[in-house]
């Protein structure tokens, strides 16, 4: 014959949780970890664009201190193109001698996508290919020339206005003059600068 079981004694507390209320906690604690992985991948998506946007303003950086030594030795800048060539271009042209040699780079914005690119020419020799300085060029870009003058700048100075994006992030955008030491009043005039050399 069995004898009967004493009752359990149930602690206070020692209930456990019932279907729905584990159902709530999953609830919150999926959309909690949700949230936050979203504003993780949101930080680095930023993250990604700002890198991708400073290595671009850097490599510019060092392009236009390039541009710079050159520039300044120049012998004449040519008037650069106000409109769009067929292709979607705005050119201008600057000129260099060296060791008897006339060199004649010439600059290009524009393009789709927009690019910041150059290609130079030494005396009467065919032009070399078009080299990408930057990416990512917005359609503003222009390039402006000021002239030597007897009661303004006594050089030449050219001036690249472009913006710059990348990876997302918002567009840079900069100016950046040169002064081509090289030129006075009239250059311009009294020898052509970098003539025969088309802008397709």
């Amino acid at each position: 014959m069995n004898e009967p079981r004493a009752p359990r004694l149930r602690l206070a507390g020692d209930g456990g949780m019932t279907l729905i209320e584990t159902l709530v906690a999953m609830t919150v604690m999926t959309l909690v970890g949700a949230l936050a992985l979203a504003g993780i991948v949101q930080l680095r998506r930023t993250t990604a664009s700002v890198g991708d946007l400073s290595a671009v303003s850097s490599g510019l950086h060092v392009t236009f201190q390039r541009l710079d030594r050159e520039i300044r030795y120049a012998y004449g800048i040519t008037e650069p193109a106000t409109g769009l060539s067929p292709a979607g271009y705005r050119y201008v042209e600057y000129e260099l001698h060296a060791d008897g040699v006339r060199r004649c780079t010439q600059l290009r914005v524009g393009g789709s996508p927009g690019t910041f690119q150059a290609r130079s020419r030494d005396g009467a020799a065919a032009a070399g290919g078009w080299r990408t300085l930057a990416s990512g060029v917005g359609a503003g870009a222009r390039f402006t020339r000021r002239d030597a003058t007897t009661s303004g700048s006594p050089h030449q100075q050219l001036t690249v206005n472009l913006a710059v994006a990348a990876g997302g992030a918002a567009a840079r955008s900069g100016e950046y003059t040169f002064t081509a030491l090289n030129t006075h009043t009239g250059t311009a005039t009294e020898q052509p600068v970098c003539a025969g050399l088309g802008r397709p």
